[in-house]
């Protein structure tokens, strides 16, 4: 029964759940249109979850001692979203019906339902101060605005479903530069600690945007660009679990 219990984890069960809420709101809790976006995010929202508890963990390095106990509740709450995966890519497969057109007041009412319950999330995770950080928001404020300087010259369609298509991107370059950096601290924890945190940071403040420009309905649906997405991720999670070895090495060697 222990063992058993240690795979209910409430807080990732809620995450799941919360996920699943917030879908089925900016569907107007129509079914098809629930899955098909189940299917595109889910996986994605469980992702976040795993960025909101990193930024946890680089703020305080000393909080790499309970390191296993944060990482055993993030893994539930992607193993949870697999698991809800499974039944959603069933359902998309077995029905080509397309989704009913939902007006903008439910995509809002959704957005708004995501950002109160990631907040929510944030807090009791750490202080909302550890999701601040200044030189992140500079470096995906002008990502952002040189994205759509790109697409206006373009003559592009909508600038929004450009960002939603590039902003993957920008995170993983900025942790990529993270990382390189951090390299060069490596003897010095609190240093490199502080390069990985805007690493971090920026990869949070992506996905978030991401998530946020598809559940208001920006976001391409080319079934092409969702497999992208998903080497995106798994690209991110790499990333962090770079970041987060990095971290031990430093701490073995200090």
């Amino acid at each position: 029964m222990r063992t058993f219990a240690g795979a209910v984890d409430i807080p990732a069960m809620a995450m799941v759940l919360g996920a699943l809420l917030i879908i089925a709101t900016a569907n107007r809790f129509s079914r098809r249109g629930s899955v098909l976006m189940a299917n595109q995010l889910l996986m994605e929202m469980a992702f976040l979850y795993l960025l909101i508890s990193a930024v946890g963990l680089f703020e305080d390095v000393t909080s790499f001692f309970s390191f296993h106990y944060i990482a055993s509740g993030v893994l539930l709450t992607l193993a949870f979203a697999a698991i809800l995966k499974i039944p959603v890519l069933m359902f998309c497969a077995s029905n080509d019906t397309p989704p009913k057109v939902v007006s903008v007041t439910w995509k809002v009412l959704g957005a708004l339902l995501y950002i109160v319950i990631m907040i929510y999330t944030a807090t009791t995770t750490t202080g909302l101060d550890a999701f601040v950080n200044g030189h992140a928001l500079v470096f995906v404020g002008i990502s952002l605005i040189l994205i759509s300087a790109m697409s206006l010259l373009s003559k592009s369609s909508s600038v929004l479903q450009d960002i939603a298509s590039q902003i993957l991107n920008i995170g993983l370059v900025a942790m990529a530069i993270a990382i390189a950096t951090a390299i060069l601290d490596l003897y010095v924890i609190e240093a490199m600690a502080e390069v990985l945190r805007f690493g971090v940071a920026a990869l949070l403040y992506t996905v978030f945007l991401h998530i946020l420009l598809r559940l208001l309905g920006f976001a391409l649906s080319d079934p092409s660009q969702d497999g992208f997405v998903r080497l995106q991720l798994l690209g991110m999670g790499g990333a962090v679990l770079a970041a987060c070895y990095m971290v031990f090495a430093a701490q073995s060697l200090s």
